[in-house]
């Protein structure tokens, strides 16, 4: 949903970037595990990596597993509640682990993941998301579809998107991070310095 969110936002001209697991957690969070102190670092990071592309006018499109209401605050007293967006995907426990993609459910009930969320783990579903979306009969081609039809629409109804573009237009494309940037170190260790320069800046 995210990859096809992006690929639609793009193609209407704005700049975009999408933060999952994959590229945060080989990357600038791989020395965090799944204990409740590092999944609030991770959120955290990630926020404040959210909150420096968004001053560049880059959409920020984040798929992750954030559990409870008090992580889930702490990204948005970060990231400022105008500009954040809470989009429920909602699947339960069991449909997650019908479509395991990764095969991490199947680890997880065999042991060998511990701390796994909606299985030893808690999940706490949003109360009073921005957007929910029920993904449980619907197959994967056509969720996406209708899911980004959502979003869109969504978007559309509550952004300016005068502004968003105008903002978008004056950022170069070809300084943007990549994936591959994300999971470089050197590259991190750079990003995390120009974000605490900016904190320091601001406060």
């Amino acid at each position: 949903i995210a990859q096809g969110l992006e690929r639609r936002l793009h193609h209407e001209g704005f700049l975009t970037s999408i933060l999952d697991g994959d590229n945060v957690r080989t990357g600038i969070n791989k020395n965090l595990g799944f204990s409740e102190e590092d999944r609030i670092e991770n959120i955290r990071r990630i926020a404040e990596i959210n909150k420096l592309l968004l001053q560049n006018g880059i959409i920020t499109i984040n798929s992750f597993v954030s559990p409870t209401k008090d992580i889930r605050l702490l990204a948005q007293q970060i990231i400022g509640e105008p500009d954040f967006c809470e989009i429920y995907i909602n699947a339960s426990f069991d449909t997650c682990a019908q479509r395991d993609v990764k095969g991490l459910y199947k680890k997880a009930l065999n042991g060998e993941i511990k701390n796994f969320t909606g299985l030893d783990a808690p999940f706490e579903a949003p109360e009073n998301p921005a957007l929910e979306i029920k993904t449980e009969e619907q197959i994967n081609k056509e969720l996406a579809q209708i899911s980004e039809d959502e979003i869109i629409n969504y978007l559309k109804m509550t952004s300016d998107s005068k502004d968003v573009a105008a903002i978008s237009s004056v950022v170069d494309q070809s300084q943007l991070p990549s994936e591959a940037d994300y999971m470089d170190d050197a590259f991190m260790e750079s990003f995390m310095k120009e974000l605490e320069q900016t904190e320091n800046k601001t406060n």
